[in-house]
């Protein structure tokens, strides 16, 4: 009896992720053949959810890949932790000025926010889990072998302008930078400015507004500071 339910939980595992492909396949055809020329996008190097809606596209070379292969560079597909079960996979908007870079393998699960009027640059073995915001008004750079927890928010803007009696602006962008083999705990906030060196935790709920220039350490409270050296 096990062996047959364990069959029966495998046929509808296969099922389902053929459904998945069938749903998923126009909105991936269209992606790839809108940033890509055609021997580019032939490959299929972006899987995007169907759910995932395409607020703005930006330019059709607004996507940079390092790696050209099949599915390289996956959006709004896999479920990750927590995911709360939203009718959207997640939200896709690249403005007009908007870059984006992939330096590998990268992984957006379910629920993420991806919006680029500045320059967002990822390196290889990438992982966001569920329900995350990276949004980049100026710069965000983020190294290889780096994990976001769910409900990360990574911000380098405050999505609106603050203007002094004179009419100056006084709330201007500012670039992150978050270095290579770093974790991002669940809820945790790096905003406009802040930087981590590389092989670095910022723990969970903790929200970084500065330049951190150590490596090797643990990140906490808020506002954020080292608490620990790994």
């Amino acid at each position: 009896m096990d062996t047959v339910l364990k069959l029966f939980k495998l046929i509808i595992i296969k099922i389902r992720c053929v459904l998945i492909k069938i749903f998923c396949f126009p909105k991936i055809l269209f992606i790839n053949f809108y940033y890509f020329p055609f021997a580019v996008a032939i490959r299929f190097p972006i899987y995007i959810g169907y759910q995932v809606p395409l607020h703005r596209l930006g330019r059709r070379n607004a996507i940079h890949l390092a790696r050209i292969e099949s599915g390289i560079f996956r959006f709004g597909l896999d479920n990750g932790s927590f995911d709360l079960g939203k009718k959207s996979s997640g939200f896709w908007d690249i403005g007009e000025n908007g870059e984006l870079f992939i330096g590998g393998k990268a992984s957006f699960s379910k629920g993420s926010v991806l919006i680029v009027d500045g320059k967002i640059s990822i390196g290889d073995n990438f992982y966001c889990n569920a329900n995350c915001i990276i949004n980049s008004s100026q710069s965000i750079t983020i190294g290889s072998d780096c994990l976001l927890g769910w409900s990360v928010t990574v911000l380098d803007g405050d999505g609106h302008s603050i203007f002094n009696e004179e009419g100056k602006r006084i709330n201007y962008p500012a670039e992150i930078s978050i270095g290579n083999n770093v974790w991002l705990c669940s809820e945790s906030l790096v905003l406009k400015g802040a930087s981590i060196n590389n092989d670095s935790v910022l723990a969970a709920r903790s929200c970084l507004t500065t330049s951190l220039n150590e490596s090797n350490v643990v990140i906490a409270g808020i506002p954020a500071k080292i608490v620990k050296k790994i």
